[in-house]
């Protein structure tokens, strides 16, 4: 039997991912100083925190699609090289 992706399933997908990039923040801004102005970490948890809250308080929409679009949507305010 086929397994199809739910909202649900989405919205914690999203979810693992941004609190991942929220844990790895020290490391990425670390990083990005020895390559760059050490904003990365900053710019990729602030995008996902804002992914996440996106995602887990919006109304269902019936879909994925309408999760990864939210999550997008919310991810185009991420600056530097992590941004659009």
């Amino acid at each position: 039997m086929a397994s199809f992706l739910t909202e649900e399933d989405a919205k914690r997908m999203i979810s693992r991912i941004a609190d991942k990039i929220l844990e790895s923040k020290p490391l990425l801004t670390e990083l990005d100083s020895h390559i760059g102005d050490g904003d990365h970490g900053i710019g990729m948890a602030g995008g996902m925190q804002k992914a996440k809250d996106s995602v887990l308080n919006a109304e269902n929409s019936g879909n994925v699609y309408g999760v990864f679009e939210r999550a997008g949507r919310a991810m185009l305010t991420m600056g530097g090289a992590s941004g659009v």
